[in-house]
């Protein structure tokens, strides 16, 4: 009896060990307007219009790095895996979603990003789309800008602007699948969570009818 109440404890204590990672792994940090995202090597920073909220950032290799980012001004809940970078230049991004849209006949991948920035410089975008999957379109202070013309989309996925201080419209059109920066587990986490919980359910379950069984029988 002692080794059964000791496996069970040990099996709730994991399923309870899951739940706490993924909670702490999906607490939220609030932004506002008034937090810089700072690049000094690049003399540049980023910040947002609008409060939000992420789950993480860190700045890597002078590019910011956002998880699980929201801002509060979109309609969409879809949460934003978004990698942001700029030199010689301030930043205010006043918009950026992600959605699918849904037609009688067709589901394409759209992605919106709104944004002023001041100096003369570059600014890199990146939502993790991937390259042969759709296209981006460009506006410039309300001038549609051919690619190679101001701005290009590398094979990495990323989207580089360069100009003087100017407002700037990104979109996005692709497949449904063309977002492709998440893992495995962001994905389906809830899933394999409440998999875990059936399970070790389903083992404990077991577990008592054994014994029950054993303490029958003697």
């Amino acid at each position: 009896m002692i080794k059964i109440t000791s496996i069970i404890f040990v099996l709730i204590f994991l399923v309870f060990c899951c739940f706490g990672f993924v909670v702490w792994g999906q607490s939220e940090i609030v932004f506002t307007p008034t937090d810089n995202f700072d690049i000094p090597f690049n003399n540049a920073s980023i910040r947002f219009g609008v409060d939000g909220t992420y789950e993480n950032a860190s700045l890597e290799n002078n590019i910011w790095n956002f998880i699980n980012l929201r801002l509060n001004n979109t309609q969409y809940n879809e949460k934003l895996r978004l990698r942001i970078s700029a030199k010689d230049c301030n930043v205010t991004i006043s918009s950026c979603f992600v959605y699918n849209r849904t037609l009688p006949l067709d589901t394409t991948r759209r992605a919106r990003i709104r944004y002023d920035f001041v100096g003369e410089g570059s600014q890199v975008f990146g939502l993790g789309f991937d390259p042969t999957m759709g296209h981006w379109e460009v506006v410039v202070n309300g001038e549609y800008i051919a690619e190679n013309r101001g701005w290009s989309f590398s094979s990495d996925g990323l989207l580089t602007v360069i100009g003087e201080s100017a407002n700037v419209s990104l979109s996005y059109f692709g497949l449904p699948n063309s977002n492709v920066d998440h893992s495995f587990f962001d994905q389906h986490s809830t899933v394999i969570i409440t998999s875990s919980a059936v399970i070790v359910v389903v083992i404990v379950s077991i577990a008592i009818k054994k014994s029950k069984k054993q303490n029958n029988s003697s």
